[in-house]
């Protein structure tokens, strides 16, 4: 399952804003659909940062592929990160066709890795792709047996996510809650200027 991150405010936060903006119309609505997007989308800033801090993938291949976000609402006040993709093509990891087979690097801090007697190769659909025969080839009565010949990938962007500890769901909901709470105070105070700006 892929990764998914909730940002809402709990109901005693609510009951709070309802009670202080009670004067307004629709405020608490508007303070927590600002909060929890402001902090959605920076959730969703750092995730892509930290994936491409880690594999040899774009930013922006990240923001329009792999983690997206959908936004709070006056009728939904709850904004959602998705973290989703299957595991990229190795093609995609700066991959060079060499004597010796295909040369590629997947983790930024790592140097360049080699996958023997493989070859880069153009498909239907116009993509390059990194194909090698299984490793397993036998000799069965003296002749070696031909194994398929399969696409080849890397990890796949939930996986990285999933096993960083930065991302940890206590360490994660505990942050969140806490930007949260910062960025409800600082709606607030926004809208209760922005309010007494009007009146006057």
């Amino acid at each position: 399952m892929s990764p998914m991150i909730e940002i809402q405010a709990d109901k005693g936060q609510q009951a709070r804003l309802d009670e202080l903006l009670e004067g307004i119309p629709q405020g608490a609505q508007r303070v927590l659909s600002r909060a929890v997007n402001k902090v959605g989308a920076a959730a969703r800033t750092e995730i892509v940062r930290y994936v491409s801090s880690q594999i040899n993938v774009g930013v922006g291949e990240l923001r329009n592929r792999n983690v997206r976000m959908t936004r709070a609402n006056f009728r939904d006040l709850t904004a959602r990160v998705w973290v989703t993709g299957s595991r990229i093509p190795l093609s995609r990891f700066a991959a060079s066709q060499v004597r010796r087979g295909v040369s590629y690097r997947i983790q930024r801090a790592g140097g360049r890795q080699m996958l023997a007697g493989a070859f880069l190769q153009r498909m239907p659909s116009g993509r390059l792709g990194v194909f090698a025969r299984r490793a397993d080839s036998s000799r069965a009565g003296g002749r070696v047996a031909r194994y398929p010949i399969d696409q080849r990938f890397g990890p796949s962007v939930p996986h990285v996510v999933e096993n960083s500890a930065q991302f940890g769901q206590a360490v994660l909901d505990r942050r969140l809650g806490e930007d949260l709470a910062d960025e409800i105070d600082t709606q607030t105070e926004v809208l209760l200027a922005q309010r007494g700006r009007a009146g006057k």
